[in-house]
């Protein structure tokens, strides 16, 4: 549940709004959890507290109302938790979805965060407990790592 309703927020002004989340976004690596987010999000949409659509052909998923996000306690305490995480998260995606499509073209070089001061924090969370990054965020910071290790090596 966490991880579902922390990828749909979004700060702006000062205050929490929802956020329309891609499908694809909510893929993790791991198969067990990925099971969980489905069963949540499933749940979730048949209470009619999330709402399912698709735009362009990519499906996506949102809070169907704003007082989900913004008057729930629960999120409320886990956004004060992950405030840090939760903007590197949301600069996080796009560069990953940028590196992604350049990468399918064959033109991804120069799109990692390899002098960026915010790869050294996405490492740490990515490696941690708590991460909440989808698939696409941890290949992104995962082929930086093993770019590192085969330079350092040789």
């Amino acid at each position: 549940m966490r991880r579902v309703m922390l990828r749909m927020v979004t700060s702006e002004g000062g205050g929490v709004a929802r956020r329309r989340v891609l499908e694809s976004e909510l893929v993790y690596p791991d198969s067990q959890e990925n099971k969980r987010v489905g069963l949540v999000s499933d749940r979730l949409v048949k209470a009619r507290l999330l709402v399912k659509g698709q735009e362009t052909g990519d499906p996506y998923v949102e809070p169907a109302h704003d007082f989900l996000v913004r008057g729930w306690d629960k999120l409320q305490n886990w956004l004060k938790e992950e405030q840090g995480n939760l903007l590197l998260q949301k600069e996080l995606t796009p560069a990953a979805n940028k590196w992604a499509t350049a990468k399918r073209e064959r033109k991804s070089l120069g799109l990692l965060w390899d002098d960026d001061p915010r790869l050294s924090s996405a490492i740490t969370l990515m490696l941690s407990v708590r991460s909440f990054f989808w698939a696409k965020s941890n290949l992104f910071v995962l082929f930086f790592i093993m770019l590192l290790r085969k330079f350092a090596i040789t």
